[in-house]
């Protein structure tokens, strides 16, 4: 049986020898110690995380040449005006 007094747990904390003195008193321990949450976050704490991750509508505008509505900041794609020119030729 292995016993250790508050003194050496002390002082193998300060020595940053803790883990190894945690290995030693439970071999079957890995090294990798990682964080574990104290509780479950409850489905309203979820939730309230998760209030702005929804995906909003793009706002359209209107072709000012053709009034298609496309996204802001993209070439039409019907008559491919965009910035008072026409960047791309369209077939028709």
């Amino acid at each position: 049986m292995f016993i250790l007094s508050v003194d050496s747990l002390a002082k193998d904390f300060y020595d940053g020898s803790f883990l190894r003195t945690i290995l030693l008193i439970f071999p079957g321990c890995s090294e990798e110690v990682m964080a574990v949450p104290k509780r479950k976050h409850s489905n309203s704490r979820t939730g309230k995380r998760r209030a702005h991750d929804a995906l909003k509508a793009r706002n359209l505008q209107y072709c000012s040449k053709c009034s298609t509505a496309i996204p802001s900041h993209v070439v039409c794609p019907n008559c491919g005006y965009y910035m008072g020119r026409t960047v791309v030729e369209s077939e028709s």
